[in-house]
């Protein structure tokens, strides 16, 4: 994985557009295909699919790191527990 500070378009850093990271990701393609599905089924780029996945696989940490448990409740009304890897 290689990552590179930077502007997304060569500009500076405003309110409107916040400094990004530029980052080369090497996925299976099966993953890719995955992420690509969902970002077209949703209307968005692979990016922000990718961006939205990140953000809230750190929520999900940040919760599980203090103790929280995620649920999940299906639309029959039961609940289960997603329980994440430690890496």
């Amino acid at each position: 994985m290689e990552a590179r500070q930077g502007v997304g378009d060569g500009g500076s850093a405003t309110a409107e557009r916040p400094r990004v990271t530029k980052l080369t990701l090497n996925l299976p393609t099966v993953v890719f295909e995955g992420i690509r599905e969902m970002a077209t089924r949703h209307a968005r780029t692979t990016t922000e699919e990718i961006r939205r996945a990140l953000s809230l696989w750190k929520v999900l940490h940040e919760e599980v790191d203090k103790g929280s448990r995620i649920l999940i409740e299906t639309n029959e009304g039961r609940s289960r527990e997603i329980v994440l890897p430690e890496w």
